[in-house]
């Protein structure tokens, strides 16, 4: 139901004759592109640990793909020309820049010769990018951080340090991802009248790993306003949805789907159960408490 739907697409589509694979190198079926374009996606951010897991081609395809199923993304690139543009979307009125980073490329390096770009976290160009964006009429700028260590529940102190530079050099929402697991939200204030947010990680939306932290998430929801006269976007309320990837069984074969754990423990203390076993409701509860 959200006016703009952001996630993080942390996989490669690069196509069969790449072959589809998990873990350390990531390549999943290209219909996920317009899977998630059906499931309500409007953009996804491609700057990650693994963006480089199928090499320059890989991320050719992967823009293909997403760019085929209408998918809005940014983070990995085409040409260096394209990096330096900001994507832009306009909601109801507000113009929007969204921009991604990623701490690194897990020892991968792009070769010396290709035109194509992975925005890669470099302070002076976010606020670099910041300020063109600015420059061109953004109302509203979200910057996606790729950052942080796997499976740590607390910001580190370089995540709290390098989100802090980033709002003061005018970003108003950071959306974080890599720990796999749930950290933070927090409000953070430059002037009483302008709220601004940081979410240190969202956790995994959907994923195969195990755990009740790594398989527990939320989906954040931002409302905001724009000022009549002066056009810009406050922000004036988050709230969120805790989710949990349910993981069972069809054919003998593994299945997954992100459900809404209130929504799923109301329906089992109601008697309406939707194929959970008992175990599964007591992961949901363990889930619930987490989230």
């Amino acid at each position: 139901a959200a006016d703009l739907l952001i996630g993080n697409l942390e996989t490669t589509l690069a196509g069969p004759k790449s072959g589809y694979t998990g873990y350390p190198l990531f390549n999943a079926p290209e219909v996920l592109a317009v899977n998630l374009k059906e499931a309500g996606f409007d953009v996804l951010t491609t700057a990650n640990n693994h963006s480089l897991d199928r090499g320059v081609d890989g991320i050719l395809s992967t823009i293909r793909y997403l760019d085929e199923a209408e998918l809005l993304h940014t983070g990995t690139f085409a040409t260096k020309e394209e990096q330096k543009k900001p994507l832009f979307t306009e909601v109801k009125g507000c113009r929007i820049a969204i921009l991604a980073y990623t701490y690194g490329l897990n020892g991968l390096v792009l070769p010396k010769n290709t035109p194509v770009a992975v925005n890669m976290l470099d302070p002076l160009q976010i606020k670099n990018d910041i300020a063109v964006a600015k420059s061109e009429g953004a109302q509203l700028v979200l910057v996606a951080l790729h950052f942080g260590e796997e499976y740590r529940a607390t910001p580190t102190q370089a995540q709290i340090q390098l989100a802090q530079e980033v709002l003061q050099a005018g970003a108003d929402v950071i959306i974080g991802h890599h720990p796999h697991v749930l950290e933070p939200v927090v409000f953070y204030n430059q002037t009483v009248e302008k709220n601004k947010l940081i979410s240190y990680s969202l956790g995994n939306f959907v994923s195969g790993q195990i755990g009740i932290e790594r398989n527990t998430s939320i989906i954040l929801n931002l409302h905001f306003t724009l000022d009549p006269e002066t056009k810009e976007a406050h922000l004036e309320m988050a709230s969120y949805i805790p989710v949990w990837t349910h993981r069972y069984n069809v054919n003998s074969r593994p299945a997954f789907r992100v459900v809404p754990i209130e929504a799923a423990l109301v329906s089992v203390r109601t008697g309406r159960n939707d194929h959970f076993t008992d175990s599964d409701v007591k992961k949901l509860e363990q889930a619930w408490k987490h989230a």
